[in-house]
């Protein structure tokens, strides 16, 4: 199956790179790109879907495929591989089917039960059912499909229930909807010419409302929009269900649900008196089924305050799991979900988003460590990020939120801004901020000129740059989120709303503004985030301000701190000496570079070719730095290479070992030391971060430890 996913996605890259390329070059923009559906991209996502059943003729599986081969996923939790289960398998699964017609039936969602029996003797019967629940996701993937497209934006896990009878589709699940990793005028200026959506500066992929993102930012002037301070964690959704898609989605979490979301399912409907369900998941679930539960549950509970993170340990330590956890404090966290304002005039479903963060990028409860974020923080947080009404697909950022409902919650810090200078400020002073050191001055002069006197610390930007944020107390301590900004733009088009019946339906019923989804990261984001070898430089700078906040510019510290890297490279020169030596009778390394020299001349004679000059006749007379050249030019790089890595990994042990440039990097490096010479200490104490042997071969003690793919 990976294989196959691998495959499809390649060739759904390629071809789209080849067709968007010639596109590319129109004035139109990318309208004819590959997957672009003329048909259904002015769509939301609702009947977009439903365009697509009525298409392939209700057939899912079709569906499938026509999306998985444009850049899309759609996955059924509940629709395993009938013919792969055995018969015991085959008959639960048909039981467990059964008993979800017989609640949907109980609470009037369907007209007729179909029994166990009936499932498994009728194929189309059983796949109405299996597929009744359908998560919708886009590929992590680059091109102009997934933003000039309106329900591919939507594509973020959103779940949808297709009536198994009436093939009526209802949105159980909608999450923010994606938004542009946008650029701006300070990446520029620091040779950032691309994020993860856009390649080489080029914007004509997106969408107009975020083409006008992207040129308001870069050109300055007016902009209006809601900066917040962007936390690095997990996304997590809580969904609130009410009437009818509460009914679908218990009906679900009875019949296929483990024992975490069925503690949820109770908890909630005892503390609303049976009105509201609650339930947990991430971004492509229909409900959190184990991977991340472990993070999530510390920290929905210490990141909310319900209970330290010292307690949860103590209860970790007693033998007991999250569910555990959950089962003795949850109820406190689902009774702050359900006092928060819904919406069931316009929606059944409400489904709250937060950022999960836990200290040191680690939970509680046999957690692994996440390495895939670039930011540590070093308390556990759970931060609100806004509200979806999902039958509408209509998301309400925080800011807004919390202008007219109560939030029980923390909340990014947030500014309300008029104009992209204002951003450029902000951003400015916050690079400056992370470059400041301890006692006030900066790290690197060039940014200590851009740091103004007055702003060292995170209070003393807060005092420049105020928050919006109803309580903010100028006197207390606030995290500021070096990642960067979450930018929800107010729609600047007129058509942005009035085609569309959802947004205008919700804008004028709650008289809000309609909000277009950017992301802003800061030019140390970019560097810290991703392991590249001409960044390691700058790691190691940023490292002496932010090393608690940027843990691979820490981790590059560690390995370049004062005498540390030194002290490793010289507790093995001995060895290394020993291994090249040259001068005894059964020196291995001599003995090779005679036979490879053996064989370059029999090669030559056999090609009639000219014959080389012996190197090695009286090779004990010349100057030992000499010989050791002379050998080791007769030494290839592989041969060597396998000679000195068993020093280095003793040294290092985090060392990646199957780096294709290894060995080559390993000569170079002990070319420049000379253990075989005297004055081999003194020469490693002169290796700095500058020298591209050292920077290669860090990047290869950090390149198994560290994040160093795209997230």
């Amino acid at each position: 199956k990976l294989l196959a996913w691998f495959l499809g996605a390649w060739a759904c890259t390629t071809r789209g790179e080849m067709l968007g390329a010639g596109a590319e070059g129109k004035k139109k923009g990318r309208e004819d790109a590959f997957g672009i559906d003329h048909e259904l991209k002015n769509l939301g996502v609702h009947d977009a879907y439903a365009s697509l059943l009525a298409r392939f003729k209700n057939d899912k599986a079709a569906v499938r495929r026509h999306l998985f081969e444009t850049g899309f996923l759609q996955t059924t939790p509940f629709c395993p591989s009938y013919s792969a289960l055995n018969a015991s398998e085959q008959k639960e699964h048909c039981a467990r089917l059964a008993d979800l017609a017989r609640r949907l039936h109980s609470r009037g969602v369907v007209k007729a039960p179909p029994s166990a029996a009936d499932f498994a003797a009728d194929a189309t019967l059983r796949h109405h059912y299996e597929t009744s629940f359908v998560i919708l996701k886009y590929k992590e993937m680059w091109g102009a499909r997934y933003w000039q497209q309106k329900f591919a934006k939507e594509m973020r896990g959103t779940t949808l229930f297709v009536h198994p009878e009436s093939k009526r589709i209802t949105i159980l699940g909608f999450k923010l909807p994606r938004g542009a990793e946008v650029l701006h005028k300070l990446h520029k200026a620091s040779g950032i010419d691309g994020t993860q959506d856009i390649k080489k500066g080029k914007t004509s992929i997106f969408d107009p409302e975020q083409v006008d993102t992207c040129e308001r930012l870069v050109k300055g002037g007016p902009i209006k929009l809601d900066l917040s301070s962007k936390a690095d964690g997990s996304l997590l959704v809580i969904s609130v269900y009410e009437k009818t898609s509460k009914d679908i989605m218990l009906s679900a979490v009875e019949a296929f649900g483990g024992e975490f979301v069925r503690v949820w399912a109770h908890q909630s409907l005892a503390v609303t008196d049976n009105k509201k369900l609650v339930l947990v998941g991430t971004q492509g679930t229909l409900w959190e089924r184990g991977w991340m539960s472990p993070y999530m549950t510390t920290s929905m509970l210490a990141g909310s305050g319900i209970v330290s993170r010292e307690a949860l340990a103590e209860f970790e330590a007693k033998g007991l799991g999250y569910v555990d956890a959950w089962k003795k404090w949850g109820s406190e966290f689902v009774k702050k979900i359900a006092s928060m304002k819904t919406f069931p005039e316009l929606s059944d479903s409400t489904c709250f988003t937060f950022e999960a963060v836990c200290a040191h990028r680690k939970g509680l409860f046999g957690d692994r460590s996440h390495v895939e974020l670039a930011v540590e923080y070093p308390i556990d947080r759970l931060v609100f990020l806004g509200a979806s009404i999902a039958e509408r697909r209509f998301f309400i950022p925080h800011s807004i939120y919390g202008e007219h409902w109560p939030i029980p919650f923390d909340e990014p810090l947030w500014w309300r801004v008029s104009n992209a200078e204002q951003v450029q400020e902000m951003m400015t002073d916050m690079e400056a901020l992370l470059r400041v050191g301890p006692e006030g001055a900066s790290t690197d002069s060039k940014q200590h000129n851009k740091a103004p006197r007055s702003l060292r610390t995170v209070a003393d930007y807060l005092k420049k740059h105020k928050p919006n944020n109803k309580d903010f107390d100028p006197n207390a301590e606030h995290t500021l989120d070096f990642e960067g900004f979450v930018a929800m733009k107010w729609a600047s088009l007129e058509s942005t709303v009035r085609d569309d019946n959802d947004y205008r339906k919700v804008s004028e019923t709650l008289k809000l503004p309609v909000t277009i989804y950017s992301k802003i990261k800061l030019v140390a984001y970019y560097k810290a985030h991703h392991l590249h070898t001409e960044n390691l430089p700058y790691l190691f700078e940023l490292s002496r301000t932010a090393g608690d906040t940027f843990p691979l510019a820490r981790r590059v510290a560690d390995l370049l701190s004062p005498g540390a890297m030194n002290a490793s490279l010289k507790s093995i020169a001995t060895a290394l000496a020993e291994v090249l030596d040259i001068a005894s009778a059964d020196s291995k390394l001599l003995t090779l570079a005679q036979h490879r020299f053996q064989e370059k001349t029999k090669a030559a004679k056999e090609k009639g070719g000219k014959i080389p000059k012996n190197p090695f006749r009286d090779l004990e007379k010349r100057p030992m730095a000499i010989q050791q050249r002379i050998v080791l030019a007769h030494v290839d790089e592989q041969s060597l290479g396998e000679m000195l890595t068993p020093m280095y990994a003793r040294a290092f042990p985090m060392l990646d070992m199957e780096h294709k440039s290894l060995h080559a990097t390993l000569k170079k490096l002990t070319v420049m030391i000379k253990p075989w010479e005297s004055g081999c200490e003194k020469r490693i104490d002169q290796l700095g971060i500058g020298n591209p042997a050292v920077v290669e071969f860090v990047a290869m003690c950090l390149g198994q430890d560290v994040a160093t793919t795209k997230r």
